[in-house]
Parts: C-alpha cells; sequence; structure tokens
C-alpha cells in the first residue's frame, strides 16, 4: 500500500508541474484503483481543456491579424486615392505645375504600394508558419548563435547578453524561436532606447526568454491590449510583430506577456514549457 500510495503522490506531484503526459500504474481492486482512476479522468479533462485553450489563442491570433491587415491596408489607400485626384485635375485644367505634380503623387504612391507589400509579405509569412518542429537543441550553441548574430551590437555596448539559465538543452523549434528574439529585439532597438538587454532564465520547468530596453516604455493602451490593432508606435510599422511572436509562443505551448520596467523602458517576457 505504500508504494501504491507513493506511485500516485509521485504521478500528481508530475502533474502539478504541467506533465499532462503522466502514466498512471494499474490497480486491480480496491481504493487505490479508483484513487488512479480518478486522476487518471483528471488528466486526460486537463489535457482537453489544454489542447482547446490552445487553438482558442490560435483562432484569437488569426483574428488579430485579420483585423491588423484590414486596419493597415486602409491607411495607404487614402493617400494613393489623394494623388490620383490631384492627377486628374492639374492634367484636366493643364496646369502648368503638372509634371511636378505628376513625380510627387507617383512617388507617393510607389511608397504607398511599398508599404501594402512589406505588410502583405509579413501576413504570407505568418500565415504560412509551420507548426514547429521540436528537436533538443544545445542551449551552449544557441547562445554561442545569438552572440555571434548580434556581435557587433555587443562590442558597441548597445546590446548585452545576460544568461543565467542553467539548462543544457532545450526542446524548441530552433528556427521559431530564434525568429521570435529577433522580432522582440528589432522592436526594442526601434523605441529609442541606447541598450537592449537580452535574458535567459529558467523558472518553475520553463524557459524564460526576456527582452528589455531602456526607451520610453509602452503606452497604456499598448500595456492593456499588447496584441490588437491600431497601436503600432512606429512611422513605418505594422505592430504585426508581437503577434508573430505571440503565434510562435502559443505554438510551443508558451505565454507572452509585455510590461513597463520601473526602473524605465520597456519589457517582453516569453515562458516556454520544459520537463
Amino acid at each position: 500500500a505504500e508504494q501504491e500510495l507513493d506511485n500516485l503522490l509521485a504521478a500528481t506531484e508530475r502533474v502539478a508541474q504541467g506533465d499532462l503526459q503522466t502514466p498512471l500504474f494499474a490497480y486491480d481492486v480496491g481504493e487505490f484503483s479508483r484513487l488512479a482512476d480518478c486522476l487518471s479522468d483528471m488528466i486526460t479533462k486537463l489535457r482537453q481543456s489544454q489542447e482547446r485553450l490552445t487553438a482558442t489563442e490560435r483562432i484569437a491570433a488569426w483574428q488579430v491579424m485579420g483585423r491588423k491587415i484590414a486596419h493597415e491596408i486602409k491607411n495607404p489607400l487614402t493617400p494613393i486615392s489623394l494623388c490620383t485626384d490631384d492627377l486628374r485635375r492639374s492634367y484636366s485644367e493643364g496646369r502648368a505645375d503638372f509634371e511636378a505634380t505628376l513625380k510627387q503623387s507617383t512617388t507617393t504612391i510607389k511608397n504607398e504600394i511599398a508599404r501594402m507589400t512589406r505588410l502583405l509579405d509579413q501576413f504570407v509569412s505568418f500565415a504560412r508558419m509551420p507548426s514547429p518542429t521540436k528537436i533538443d537543441v544545445s542551449v551552449p550553441s544557441f547562445v554561442d548563435d545569438l552572440g555571434s548574430l548580434y556581435k557587433t551590437e555587443i562590442e558597441a555596448g548597445t546590446m548585452a547578453l545576460q544568461i543565467e539559465s542553467r539548462r543544457k538543452a532545450l526542446l524548441i523549434d530552433p528556427e521559431q524561436i530564434k525568429q521570435l528574439i529577433i522580432n522582440l529585439i528589432k522592436n526594442a532597438r526601434e523605441t529609442g532606447g541606447h541598450t537592449t538587454i537580452l535574458h535567459l532564465s529558467d523558472a518553475d520547468n520553463t524557459f524564460v526568454i526576456g527582452v528589455e530596453d531602456y526607451g520610453p516604455g509602452f503606452s497604456a493602451e499598448k500595456l492593456a491590449n499588447p496584441f490588437e490593432p491600431y497601436v503600432s508606435t512606429k512611422q513605418d510599422g505594422s505592430g504585426l510583430g508581437l503577434v508573430i511572436c505571440q503565434r510562435i509562443a502559443i505554438d510551443h505551448g508558451g505565454t507572452i506577456e509585455v510590461y513597463n520596467r520601473p526602473e524605465g523602458g520597456a519589457g517582453v517576457r516569453v515562458t516556454l514549457p520544459q520537463n
């Protein structure tokens, strides 16, 4: 009986730590059999709930992306329409400055089309993003790759790499997680803060990726709705970077959150489950 109880307690502890694939020993009869059946049923229901939640989060990410695309495509259409009207009016009136109007208007139209093209390229990248192919990745090698990628910035003192993780390996899709980190660093650098910090650490059977900056921080609107449309703070930004990061985090079974640092600046924290 003592061994049966120990087995049930060990299984319960693994479930509490997030392991929903925990195998249970079979018991033929008695109280331990009923307890094992109840625990097994609970694990199944938890796993199904987790799968439904993940599916709901994926749908929400698609809905946000759709709203962003609809909003952002409307923006370039207004100047394109105005430029077309100016060209028609200048031509029909035979104005002397028609050539200058033609040059200015066509330049504006080309710039706005290029902007829409960049936006649609991001959308296509989002739509084509496959489910993650998780493999065992050496943490030291992964860190070395990041160090090489940002060698110039690190040497210039505009970026710091802080490694507190004690893990030897991670079960992740390395290319997708690298894309997530690149997107977060790009967003942080574009805020105008002098230094960007990439922080890698461990917490409660998770691997934590943190990116912080010393810029102005997130607005109250951005903090309240970090993945919603209409909140891109960059003049030429689409606001899609965080949505792509959200998609990658969700597909890895993880979470992503934004915050303002007490000492100033913004931060984004991604938590990825690891056994």
